[in-house]
């Protein structure tokens, strides 16, 4: 599947890199707010001798939209009485 609206972008700067025991913790934050849509990361990453690792990628979707909320019971005017006995039955 082809997909006309893809972009692609290499993030080369503004990552801010943590250690953490055994290697690094990354994370980046965009300049803009991403659109709404599915949306993939891929990462390289390889260590000062040049092994590079296989290469990560994780997919996910971008929804700024509320949900619409319809009521329809009880009617509008409608009074709805529970009667209970002392043990909430």
């Amino acid at each position: 599947m082809k997909r006309e609206d893809s972009v692609t972008s290499k993030v080369t700067s503004g990552i801010t890199k943590t250690a953490i025991s055994n290697g690094f913790k990354c994370t980046y934050t965009p300049t803009a707010a991403l659109a709404d849509g599915s949306h993939t990361i891929k990462v390289d990453a390889s260590d000062n001798d040049g092994n590079a690792a296989t290469q990560k990628s994780v997919t996910f979707k971008v929804d700024t939209v509320p949900p619409t909320l319809s009521i329809t019971s009880p009617a509008d005017g409608l009074v709805t009485v529970i009667i209970r006995d002392e043990k909430g039955r």
